[in-house]
């Protein structure tokens, strides 16, 4: 497998953006593109993400992707959101029959994973981080899945003794990254816990890396 890195100026206007996936996404030679997050203020997801056709879209953010994902149809699942359930099936999670609580409003996260939970049998709720009950909704879940961006969100008070806890939330603080879990309040309750750093994340390349190589063999 190769990577061919294509790197604009911080302050490329939309067009060249696209134009530029546009190019990658006619070239015979490319079986996936993958579009680096986050991107430049000022330059709107939407349209960089959707000039990627559903053949290469690997990291599955189109809007194209989506449908796809949302009316159960083949197709390339948002990668992080694919990490969180493969992480649970590999720690040997039973996601049918579960009660999850996803809690963030990202079309490109948190939405996506409660599809797939809730396609795995799993009675899954969306949650605003910021609704009034977060705690007693959270601790009635099996699985946790914290994907809001909200630095310490989901604490010791938030997860009942045993559930599995996935952390996806990411905020840049002056000691690095931190995640939505309080890791160290969270890890003696838990049963299984896929922290931020070091969880997702490297899952989610795995992921990309396997859709890749899916997206070569279908394209062959």
């Amino acid at each position: 497998m190769r990577s061919r890195d294509v790197r604009l100026a911080g302050d490329a206007p939309l067009p060249a953006v696209v134009a530029t996936v546009d190019g990658l996404a006619a070239d015979p030679a490319v079986d996936g593109v993958f579009v680096q997050l986050p991107l430049p203020a000022g330059v709107e997801l939407g349209p960089v993400v959707d000039a990627i056709p559903g053949a290469k879209d690997v990291d599955g953010l189109s809007a194209s992707s989506t449908g796809r994902l949302v009316r159960g149809e083949a197709g390339f699942a948002p990668c992080t959101a694919e990490a969180v359930v493969r992480l649970l099936e590999r720690a040997g999670v039973t996601v049918a029959g579960q009660r999850a609580v996803v809690i963030g409003s990202s079309p490109y996260i948190a939405l996506p994973a409660a599809i797939l939970l809730y396609r795995r049998g799993a009675e899954v709720t969306l949650a605003d981080p910021d609704v009034a009950d977060l705690g007693p909704l959270c601790r009635h879940a099996g699985i946790v899945v914290a994907a809001a961006d909200r630095a310490g969100l989901v604490g010791a008070d938030h997860v009942r003794p045993g559930a599995a806890v996935v952390d996806c939330g990411v905020t840049r603080t002056a000691g690095g990254l931190v995640g939505d879990v309080d890791t160290d309040a969270v890890a003696p309750i838990a049963g299984a816990l896929a922290p931020m750093p070091g969880g997702v994340g490297p899952a989610t390349i795995a992921c990309l890396l396997t859709h890749t190589a899916d997206a070569a063999r279908r394209r062959s």
